[in-house]
């Protein structure tokens, strides 16, 4: 692996106690030295939770990576609008992906 590229899982389940595998992953996390991302999806009109929002923040306050972002990526725009001073905060839909993705069709 190239030296300061990201790292990619599934899901951190070494940060987990035991038997909240399931209930508390996040979706993706990606590191490197100065990053680390976590991103959570949702489909249809569910939400990311306060509860696991607040789970995820203290999961990125734990790390020393000088930058923290939790990716929270829905299907409608029903997200409640968080800040953390010590965390970016992406509110993102799959609609704007999809426009992503087709604006760099070759």
């Amino acid at each position: 692996m190239r030296k300061g590229a990201l790292r990619f899982s599934m899901s951190d389940k070494n940060s987990l106690k035991k038997g909240e595998e399931k209930r508390n992953r996040f979706d993706i996390l990606c590191t490197s030295k100065n990053f680390i991302i976590i991103v959570e999806t949702k489909i249809g009109s569910s939400i990311v939770s306060e509860d696991q929002r607040n789970k995820y923040i203290y999961e990125l306050k734990k790390h020393n990576n000088k930058n923290k972002i939790l990716v929270q990526i829905t299907q409608f725009n029903n997200q409640k609008a968080e800040h953390d001073k010590d965390i970016t905060i992406i509110n993102i839909l799959w609609l704007d992906i999809l426009r992503i993705i087709k604006s760099n069709k070759n």
